[in-house]
């Protein structure tokens, strides 16, 4: 094995990579969407669909089908950035650089999830106080955006968990989720250097989260310089590993979904009704069940997990990476393979990625090209919107308001003595 990694490491790392922009590429065309809408409209998911005709009243959240977006285009920029990154050329003012390019209100980054949003404006605001604040946000991290550390030269990998750390305490100060996105990482490069078994795959994960949580145990000191509770950072951790074991127990993924939602319950401040919600001790488990189950299933995990709904992006982004990682780019649907938008770029950049020969204007070329992939994708929404017609909900004031309460007041009252008046009609006729 060279310096950087095998050809057999490369395959499953480049799957992994493609796992995570196929699955975001579906699973975002369904953000916000029950499953139960999702299978009403679609049926069955097998392809890239244009999500029109699920968004009645919602047009304005149109994504255009089989275009990736912005944690998959994190990842690849964060990938590009790695090698060469510099004092003065790092992956904040990247970030915050991408994000003025282009058209859209997010600079090139396409539909920014709320923790990813607060990311960018961080970066910008650095940009003009030079300095950078911490970020607060309870979601998950994606994953994906790391995955480029994986093509790290194994002296680097062998301190895994303190690399991974560094990292996502750029994204949130929150110790769920840097607890849930550092088991994640563990565990892709867990199905990456090693052959996972199916059977034993929950038991890898979870002996990655404790892993995770020795190491914390062991280095309090590193935790303490990312400004990081060592020990409630495990408590948070300790969470996780019990939401996984929720998915050991349990026989199908409906039951680990029921399993996963009464163990957050505790933790969660709103009624839990599903575990696509993006939240690290929901999405995160209910992707490594979706994984688990995978076998059971006709369908790939990543269309069956793009159909939850909810969270549906982030969901089948990590079952993705989970499925690339452990059989390479030939276990993922080759139809979505086929039809990704700008396919052959990202497959030269993915290339490039795991064997590490970057040209020198890789980054120029990526920021240009994604600009233009937004502004079309603008484009194409704005031309839809303009036969798309809302009804205009009439204003009421108060005094319409009151009156049209009791209109239904007294009519339902009078329904009421309509059907008492027949009942007795027909009692003293002796029907």
């Amino acid at each position: 094995m060279n310096n950087y990694i095998s050809t057999a490491r490369s395959e499953k790392l480049a799957g992994a990579l493609w796992g995570a922009i196929l699955g975001d590429a579906l699973g975002a065309l369904f953000e916000g969407m029950s499953k139960a809408h999702v299978r009403a409209v679609f049926k069955t998911i097998s392809e890239f669909v244009d999500p029109m005709p699920a968004l009645k009243g919602k047009e304005e959240r149109w994504k255009k089908p089989g275009l990736y977006t912005a944690p998959s285009q994190m990842m690849l920029l964060f990938g590009i950035a790695s090698p060469r990154q510099k004092k003065s050329d790092d992956i904040q003012s990247l970030i915050a650089r991408a994000s003025s390019s282009g058209e859209g209100e997010w600079g090139i980054f396409r539909h920014p999830d709320i923790l990813l949003r607060d990311c960018i404006a961080r970066c910008r605001a650095r940009e003009d106080n030079e300095s950078f604040l911490d970020g607060f946000q309870k979601s998950m991290i994606p994953p994906s955006i790391f995955l480029p550390l994986l093509a790290s030269p194994q002296n680097i990998l062998r301190d895994s968990t303190r690399l991974i750390l560094e990292h996502a305490r750029f994204f949130t100060t929150d110790e769920c989720a840097i607890a849930a996105l550092t088991i994640a990482f563990r565990s892709v490069l867990c199905l990456i250097e090693d052959d996972v078994d199916q059977n034993t795959l929950i038991d890898s994960i979870i002996d990655c989260a404790h892993s995770v949580v020795e190491w914390c145990s062991a280095h309090s000191a590193k935790l303490f310089s990312l400004r990081i509770n060592p020990e409630s950072f495990i408590e948070k951790s300790r969470m996780c590993i019990n939401a996984l074991y929720t998915i050991r127990e349990a026989r199908s993924i409906e039951e680990a979904e029921t399993r996963i939602c009464a163990d957050a319950a505790g933790h969660y401040p709103h009624t839990i009704t599903r575990a696509s919600i993006n939240h690290p001790l929901l999405v995160f488990p209910f992707a490594c069940a979706h994984f688990r189950f995978a076998h059971n299933h006709a369908p790939h995990v990543i269309l069956r997990a793009a159909a939850e709904g909810g969270a549906s992006g982030m969901l089948a982004s990590m079952a993705g990476i989970f499925a690339g990682a452990q059989g390479g780019v030939s276990s993922l649907p080759q139809n979505l393979r086929e039809t990704i938008i700008n396919k052959h770029v990202t497959g030269r950049l993915i290339e490039a990625l795991c064997e590490n020969r970057l040209m020198e204007n890789a980054l120029e070329n990526f920021i240009k090209s994604e600009a233009a992939l937004t502004r079309k994708e603008i484009e194409e929404r704005n031309a839809r919107l303009k036969h798309v017609k809302h009804k205009e909900k009439k204003q009421t004031n108060h005094p319409d308001r009151e009156e049209k309460l009791t209109r239904h007041v007294v009519e339902s009252w009078t329904k009421l003595d309509k059907a008492k008046w027949k009942k007795q009609k027909k009692k003293y006729h002796g029907e």
